[in-house]
């Protein structure tokens, strides 16, 4: 558990060159958030009854984009890598739920597909900020 401890804190300090990928990597699950957000709404064929997919969308794009405003400001860089990484894995889940509820309701199949490509893509950046580093081992 210490290793842990000390290999997270260690990766929580960025350098410059770790921000950029990491501003990257947020900045395009942000954008991917967002559009998924507007397909789920296009499901419903743009009515009110859709727009909870825009909601849920656009507000977790929102947080992305905190996180990565703060991944591009030296000061705050360690702020948004935390922030970025607690959020990922908070929506993985609540997406992968939300999938797997999707799924179980006859005629929500592509609205699953939809969820479940957010659940994907926010695994994929839980992944890509817990696993890149271009410091060297000792």
């Amino acid at each position: 558990l210490n290793s842990l401890v000390l290999q997270l804190t260690n990766m929580a300090k960025p350098s410059s060159q770790d921000s950029d990928y990491y501003y990257f990597a947020v900045r395009n699950l942000a954008i991917f958030l967002f559009l998924a957000g507007i397909a789920g709404w296009g499901l419903y064929e743009f009515k009110a009854r859709g727009r909870m997919s825009v909601i849920v969308g656009s507000a977790s794009s929102a947080l992305m984009l905190v996180a990565a405003y703060c991944l591009s400001q030296p000061g705050l860089a360690s702020t948004g890598w935390y922030a970025a990484v607690t959020l990922s894995i908070v929506y993985t889940a609540v997406f992968g739920w939300r999938a797997v509820l999707s799924f179980g309701k006859p005629g929500y199949e592509k609205l699953g597909l939809v969820i479940a490509a957010m659940t994907l893509s926010s695994a994929a950046c839980v992944a890509a900020l817990l696993l890149h580093s271009t410091k060297k081992a000792d």
